[in-house]
């Protein structure tokens, strides 16, 4: 074991990829004869590799951080996933070939260079906010109401002579139409619904999920028409739902505006995470929590722009002490925490469960989806919610997967995700899981399974 990171293993260190791929390429980088240079000061390790671009990319990491089960690093790769494979690699090579970094008593410049600016960023005091006036912000807001009702109001007729034409039109497929729409929407200060618009044509070219897309489509153009009824009449909605159609926008509620709400404080179970990118170069990180004594759901939403990093010290199976303050919701998911953040409830780098989770917390399909059809009548314009299933079993049905628990009720996986009925399988040896992950109304999403004590990232296995 490395004497530069202590503990730290090539399990531990696959557990911060970002998927499966990532360690794969890294492994096949993790040889020091492929780099240009490789160096560390016992404080800090660095490198430089020859990719694809014509300089070299610059790789550091900060080996101060490692003891805290998480690292400061830093990539000048164009690569959108976090850590990149670059990254993964120097950590390998640290790890398990400390005596190929050349020792070095002070960092090379570019390593010093972001060390300062570290520094720099850690003691800089942040910018007082001037807070506006109580005219200012009810002028600011009608002015994004009126844009938001113009674009609305282009919006419906061109809703209702999509369903005119009916889901054959050819249109439907190209992705210029949908997303010429969506920037109008943009352009209205509505976001959100560009987002679900941008959205509507995946799948649309595949006929084995054709039946499939087409059921989402016309949910879909749903939700979209119902939105525009439902703005129509904002005044008279109950502020629960009114908040739930400023989501649905993407109006965001700062987290000042809920300053002094009461907080929810339990111990959380991290049960899984899920990155996507959520607009152009903009990517969205999604953390859900469950609360041991409480037994509710939370939600963390985390955006990082371009190539930014996720914090991602919390790992599915592991406990934190936080309180939450849940957004202003029908049905409240998204949550943010206060004071000090998450304080870990425990240490250790393995994933077993977390102290006081049962499996009994897990619930039937059946259950789930009344619990699901609860929410979306709170709430019409859900997304996505999540689902802690167990015990239940993967069956392989045709040329996809479903999950059935003991009652015989079955959920189907999610395309493309059908492939981790394998690795499931596998996991399961024919015995019962527990299983979570999102259910979107139409199928789900696993995201992390326990099997023999163990929390096991699904969203980290490759498709075979």
């Amino acid at each position: 074991m490395s004497d530069l990171m202590p503990g730290w293993d090539t399990s531990r260190i696959a557990s911060f990829a970002p998927d499966g791929a990532a360690v794969k390429a890294a492994r096949r980088l993790a040889l020091p004869e492929k780099w240009a240079s490789l160096g560390s000061d016992r404080t800090t390790a660095w490198g430089t590799f020859q990719g694809s671009g014509r300089k070299p990319y610059q790789v550091m990491l900060d080996l101060r951080t490692v003891d805290a089960d998480r690292f400061t690093y830093r990539c000048t790769c164009p690569s959108r996933k976090q850590p990149c494979k670059h990254v993964l690699a120097l950590l390998l090579i640290a790890a398990e070939q400390p005596e190929t970094l050349s020792v070095k008593e002070e960092p090379v410049s570019f390593v010093a260079a972001w060390l300062e600016k570290q520094v720099q960023t850690a003691t800089q005091e942040p910018k007082a906010k001037r807070t506006p006036s109580t005219k200012q912000q009810e002028k600011s807001v009608a002015a994004r109401m009126e844009k938001i009702a113009a674009g609305l109001g282009e919006l419906e007729p061109w809703l209702l002579d999509v369903v005119r034409h009916g889901l054959g039109d050819a249109r439907l497929k190209a992705i210029p139409f949908w997303t010429a729409r969506a920037a109008r929407l943009v352009d209205a200060q509505a976001p959100g619904l560009a987002t679900r618009l941008r959205t509507l044509p995946i799948g649309a070219h595949h006929r084995a999920n054709h039946h499939a897309w087409a059921n989402r489509m016309l949910a879909s153009l749903g939700q979209l028409y119902l939105i525009v009824h439902a703005f129509r009449q904002y005044d008279s909605l109950p502020a629960p739902l009114q908040a739930d159609l400023r989501t649905a926008l993407g109006w965001p509620t700062r987290q000042e505006e809920l300053a002094g709400a009461p907080a929810v404080t339990d111990r959380w179970l991290v049960l899984g995470r899920r990155e996507e990118l959520a607009e152009e170069r903009l990517r969205q990180q999604r953390l859900w929590l469950l609360g041991l004594e409480t037994g509710r759901f939370a939600l963390i939403l985390e955006f990082a722009f371009g190539n930014a990093a996720f914090d991602t010290t919390l790992q599915p199976g592991e406990t934190v002490e936080a309180g939450l303050v849940f957004y202003p919701s029908s049905a409240p998911l998204r949550a943010f925490a206060v004071g000090a953040g998450f304080k870990p409830a425990r240490t250790e780098p393995n994933r077993t469960v977390g102290a006081g989770f049962k499996p009994a917390q897990a619930t039937s399909v059946r259950n789930a989806l009344q619990a699901y059809a609860r929410a979306l009548a709170a709430n019409p314009w859900l997304i996505q919610v999540p689902f802690l299933l167990g015990p239940v079993w993967p069956q392989r049905v045709g040329d996809g997967w479903l999950v059935q628990d003991e009652a015989g009720e079955a959920l189907p996986l999610l395309a493309p995700y059908y492939y981790q009925g394998w690795p499931l399988l596998a996991l399961s040896g024919g015995q019962p899981l527990t299983l979570f992950g999102e259910w979107n109304g139409a199928a789900l999403l696993p995201l992390t399974a326990l099997a023999d004590g163990r929390w096991v990232d699904l969203t980290k296995l490759e498709a075979h």
